[in-house]
């Protein structure tokens, strides 16, 4: 196993293409994914790939909010986003200010 870090062109397609590389892993966005197994498929290889996250986190009133905090903020921003269960998507749960669900 190695770990290549470099640029699409000058690192990336040359690696995909390779016939001695028998399986391509592959983290990215979507575009990324699509030009990785497209390269890889002509060859007939293998790719692992992991594209666009868009996790969520919902926020309910039972919540122990300054716990909440930390871990959104973590979430979303704790490792600029560079790894694929960042933060995506916060849902907040509304509750009517005398405490019954807008249905009452």
């Amino acid at each position: 196993m190695n770990v290549i870090v470099g640029d699409g062109p000058g690192v990336g397609q040359p690696l995909a293409a390779h016939e001695g590389v028998p399986l391509i892993s592959a983290t990215g966005s979507v575009r990324m994914g699509r030009a990785v197994a497209e390269i890889v498929a002509r060859r007939l290889g293998r790719s692992l790939l992991e594209l666009g996250g868009n996790n969520g986190m919902i926020l309910t009133p039972s919540a122990d909010i300054e716990l909440a905090i930390r871990a959104i903020v973590f979430s979303a921003a704790g490792t600029a986003g560079q790894r694929c269960t960042t933060l995506r998507r916060l849902i907040v749960h509304s509750q009517h200010p005398r405490g019954k669900s807008s249905g009452d």
